[in-house]
């Protein structure tokens, strides 16, 4: 059973994190402090679709908006600093990508910085309510609705299926494993399921990447084809694990 108190506990401490976090973030610009924001948000994530799945009330999902916008941009800078972390064994190949990529990340985090200093008061608001919208979930109920999504996933799970999909895969996959944090409720194998969500994020770096390349120009056909390699090869290696999903998962 996950009671309603042990939930506000869970909130309460993630909800400390994240606001310690992104104050901190905002004043130093720190990606250490920007990546537990992230974290954080994603742990009270969980918690809120957890409740909505399981109530059917969509009011605390409607009182987490003010951080899930925040938590946008923050991907945004992220996505952008992955880029570059990418690119960066092939900075004289692309010389002039390099500084374009700095100015989007500075763009970025000045958007961050506004918005964060005008939601820091509605933030705070959000995440004192949130802990009054929480019910007390029996074990039996969190054990049904992950087996549920186990299912769901395994039957959508497709070679073939388009890249948007895999990325919505694997955000599930990950609420899945914070879910397992939260205690014992089921037989899931939880280290199979995050290896299965880091090399499916993996993937989604490698993605995002070959997109944004493909869109500029004089880029070198040989660093393209390096890239459409290596997420070949990851594709290849999620592909294997689409098989045995089911049957690696739940043990």
């Amino acid at each position: 059973m996950i009671t309603k108190k042990k939930q506000q506990s869970f909130l309460n401490k993630e909800g400390e994190s994240l606001l310690k976090h992104i104050e901190l973030y905002l004043r130093k610009r720190s990606m250490s402090d920007l990546h537990r924001f992230r974290v954080s948000c994603k742990h009270i994530n969980m918690l809120v679709w957890l409740n909505r799945k399981i109530t059917g009330d969509t009011s605390i999902q409607t009182t987490f908006l003010p951080v899930k916008n925040i938590f946008r941009i923050s991907g945004q800078i992220r996505e952008v600093q992955m880029h570059l972390h990418l690119l960066s064994p092939y900075r004289t190949k692309i010389q002039t990508l390099i500084p374009d990529l700095s100015k989007e990340e500075k763009k970025l985090e000045n958007n961050l910085l506004n918005q964060g200093l005008k939601g820091l008061k509605e933030i705070r608001s959000s995440l004192a309510a949130l802990p009054d919208l929480t019910s007390t979930i029996s074990g039996k109920d969190v054990k049904k609705l992950i087996e549920k999504e186990i299912r769901k996933i395994h039957s959508e799970l497709d070679p073939a299926m388009s890249a948007e999909d895999l990325h919505k895969v694997r955000k599930r996959i990950k609420t899945l494993v914070y879910l397992t944090d939260l205690g014992k409720t089921s037989d899931v194998d939880r280290t199979y399921l995050h290896r299965c969500e880091e090399l499916i994020g993996e993937w989604h770096d490698i993605n995002l990447l070959n997109a944004y390349l493909n869109s500029k120009k004089d880029i070198p056909k040989s660093l393209l084809k390096e890239f459409d390699r290596k997420e070949q090869k990851l594709l290849n290696k999620i592909a294997t694990e689409f098989h045995r999903f089911k049957r690696k998962v739940m043990r």
